[in-house]
């Protein structure tokens, strides 16, 4: 099966998860440098048990929406335990953090709204304004100059601005404050909403996230969103907020209302990574000295990366099809990475991302880099 590009389409990959950080794809088992299990917590010991426990107790699924029967008193300890993590009033648990993100949309928005997001946010919180049939308007990506003029330009009507915290196909961070300085120069009435999804549990001295990493004072970001597929390594989403907003999402949020609540099984699993990701900070001292090791052995081979002080680092070339045919042969030898075509990314360019996480070694590193240096120098 050819899993790389067929027509400038990428196909599915199907795979067999192994233990440790190894995929078999196509019959080759590989090490993996494309998944999001930041702290390695998919395959702990203590979460597979927690989950195994809450078959046992509670079945796999929560039967009802959770405005009817699913909302369980183990959801209700956790909503609470996660929004006294994050320091926020209380938080809302959802299937997914793309369910989370859409939920904005009932919750906040009417038709004619101003949105403000970053050009390069999630396709979520885009998908989110269009469906409040908001008027978004996108400023160029991490440019605050061009969003404090379009904060100014719209300043009556602006509802909300919109980023991610850290940007999935560059690595990139946002300058949370920037926004806050755009918001109470421009448009003081206006929320802002983080989507923290590859911050959480990743930055911050004790996982935090981005506002624990910046600094930032809780209050002073009105909503935080985030998956729990990448840092807490299982799967649903979060929204923390106020009071009131919250209670305005649990009555009017139909991706909230009018879905099967969470499985018991991914909430013993989320309560314990939870615990983990607080105690056991020495998984991302690891990491970010993985990451450091990554970037300065980049730099001694000369392979070029885009700025990125996260996990997700990525090399950017001047040609559509030099990285999906860099991948195949990294995958013949058994290093899966992820190739990054347009429409992703602009017409004539394509990129390579690379994901660390806290299993992957020196080693490993060391080898991929070298691999792919070899084969940019076949291909450019």
């Amino acid at each position: 099966m050819n899993n790389i590009v067929i027509n400038k389409k990428k196909l599915r990959t199907i795979s067999n998860h192994e233990l440790g950080n190894y995929i078999q794809v196509d019959g080759i088992t590989c090490t993996a440098f494309t998944h999001n299990d930041y702290l390695n917590l998919s395959r702990d010991p203590r979460v597979l048990s927690a989950s195994i426990k809450m078959i046992n107790n509670c079945g796999v699924s929560s039967r009802s929406s959770s405005v009817v029967s699913g909302y369980q008193q183990f959801t209700h300890d956790l909503e609470a335990k996660l929004a006294n993590f994050l320091g926020f009033d209380r938080c809302l648990i959802f299937s997914s953090g793309y369910m989370a993100n859409l939920s904005i949309v009932q919750g906040l928005l009417n038709r004619g709204d101003v949105v403000i997001q970053d050009r390069d946010n999630h396709a979520s919180l885009v998908d989110a304004s269009i469906l409040a049939r908001a008027k978004l308007i996108r400023y160029e990506h991490l440019n605050y100059i061009d969003l404090v003029h379009l904060c100014s330009t719209h300043k009556n009507n602006i509802k909300i601005i919109m980023s991610d915290s850290v940007f999935s196909m560059t690595g990139e961070i946002v300058d949370v404050s920037r926004l806050i300085d755009a918001r109470e120069q421009k448009c003081k009435s206006a929320k802002i909403m983080i989507d923290d999804s590859h911050g959480i549990a990743v930055l911050g001295a004790s996982g935090e996230g981005i506002l624990q990493e910046q600094n930032i004072i809780k209050q002073s970001v009105d909503i935080l969103s985030f998956g729990l597929g990448k840092g807490f390594g299982v799967q649903g989403g979060v929204i923390a907020s106020d009071y009131g907003t919250i209670e305005n999402l649990i009555n009017n949020a139909r991706t909230y209302r009018f879905s099967t609540a969470i499985s018991p099984i991914l909430l013993g699993a989320i309560d314990v990574s939870l615990d983990i990701i607080r105690e056991e900070t020495w998984r991302r001292d690891c990491l970010m000295d993985l990451v450091i090791y990554f970037k300065r052995t980049a730099n001694e081979y000369g392979l070029k990366l885009l700025d990125s002080s996260t996990p997700i680092q990525v090399i950017e070339y001047q040609n559509e099809y030099v990285s999906a045919d860099i991948c195949r042969h990294l995958q013949k030898e058994g290093l899966l990475v992820h190739p990054v075509a347009p429409p992703t990314v602009p017409v004539g360019v394509s990129r390579i991302r690379i994901i660390l996480n806290v299993s992957h070694t020196q080693h490993e590193i060391h080898m991929l880099i070298k691999r792919i240096i070899f084969y940019e120098k076949i291909k450019i």
